[in-house]
């Protein structure tokens, strides 16, 4: 079992208007446990957090009175299975249930529920690897809205070299969230190379298209005895609650 929890208790008292006085509260835990030998897992996370409501409002820290903050509580716990299937392949299949709630109602509360499951090659594929993915998400809200995204994936590596490989990922996504513009479904691909130069450096790049159009990314990193250097770019897309979780 491995535990790592951050605490602190901001207590605020202003001179001159005393009943804005308030206690925040900021937590930062997270847990992983080993439940059977190399195969059955749990992982947990809790934060509470002051977030802004509106994107454009004041952005502050807590000590300044603004009325565009909020409590913000999030929990995850997360059971998963992993299996080794000799040097052929291994498989993780991971439920994920969590919740973001909000003191006002600016911010709307939700909860999820998550099936990932992941099928990757093992050592005996050194020159060609391959992996399938599949994610099914639900989301509840508190205003009655539920939101669905399912995700089938798969994809190949291919070693050119011990320094240089080939990538290329392929699926369909389909999902019910309101969109402006393309309907937030449809087929996906990108395709890239990872290259190792030295022990200390490599870069990672793709390019590919998503029902929202041209998608591109980039992972740089390089290490000198003294200093790391990293360099990343990606396009994505992502949730107020999903941000709140991380």
């Amino acid at each position: 079992l491995k535990v790592n929890v951050r605490y602190a208790m901001q207590n605020l008292i202003y001179a001159d208007e005393s009943n804005r006085n308030t206690t925040r509260h900021l937590l930062n835990a997270g847990a992983n446990a080993e439940l059977v030998n190399d195969l059955l897992f749990l992982d947990g996370k809790a934060s509470i957090t002051q977030q802004n409501i509106a994107t454009f409002g004041p952005t502050t820290d807590n000590v300044n009175i603004t009325d565009n903050i909020s409590e913000t509580r999030t929990y995850s716990i997360s059971p998963y299975m992993r299996n080794r299937y000799g040097s052929i392949a291994s498989s993780e299949l991971r439920y994920t249930h969590d919740s973001v709630e909000a003191s006002t109602g600016g911010l709307l509360s939700s909860q999820s529920d998550r099936i990932q499951f992941g099928l990757n090659s093992g050592p005996a594929f050194k020159t060609l690897g391959w992996g399938l993915n599949y994610s099914n998400q639900q989301i509840d809200y508190t205003n009655g809205k539920t939101i669905d995204m399912e995700t089938i994936s798969g994809n190949l590596r291919y070693m050119v070299s011990t320094k240089l490989s080939l990538n290329a990922t392929g699926g369909y996504e389909k999902n019910n969230y309101l969109s402006i513009g393309a309907k937030p479904e449809g087929s996906f691909w990108s395709a890239g190379f990872s290259w190792a130069p030295m022990e200390r450096t490599s870069i990672t790049a793709s390019a590919g298209k998503r029902f929202f159009g041209n998608t591109y990314s980039l992972t740089a990193k390089h290490r000198t005895r003294k200093t790391a250097w990293s360099l990343g770019y990606s396009e994505d897309i992502t949730t107020t609650r999903d941000q709140f979780l991380v």
